[in-house]
């Protein structure tokens, strides 16, 4: 079985792309999902982001490939950012105002 969000940061990657973008059915990755104390993330820092799903905060069935594929992209070191969020909300993402942004 091949993962389509680790294909998209490596062809992203391959690319030379500035920015990878995640699209899925929520507009956040969320620490704590599901719990009262949920919490969105907003623009996260690779390693802060990084130290979240080593804690293992994120489902592996769901959002868990998806913030892999970010950090691949993100540490691979050619990309500035990537993004996590609805089609719906993709312009705003890219605007910085909304989704998840993982930068360096």
């Amino acid at each position: 079985m091949v993962d389509k969000d680790l294909t998209s940061a490596s062809l992203a990657t391959a690319l030379g792309a500035d920015t990878l973008v995640v699209l899925t059915d929520i507009e956040h990755a969320y620490v704590n999902y599901g719990d009262p104390e949920q919490r969105a993330l907003g623009e996260i820092a690779a390693s802060d982001l990084r130290a979240h799903l080593d804690a293992d905060e994120f489902a592996a069935g769901t959002m868990r490939p998806k913030v892999e594929a970010c950090l691949r992209f993100v540490e691979a070191g050619g990309g500035e950012r990537a993004v996590i969020t609805t089609p719906e909300n993709l312009p705003a993402a890219l605007a910085d105002e909304t989704g998840t942004r993982v930068v360096p």
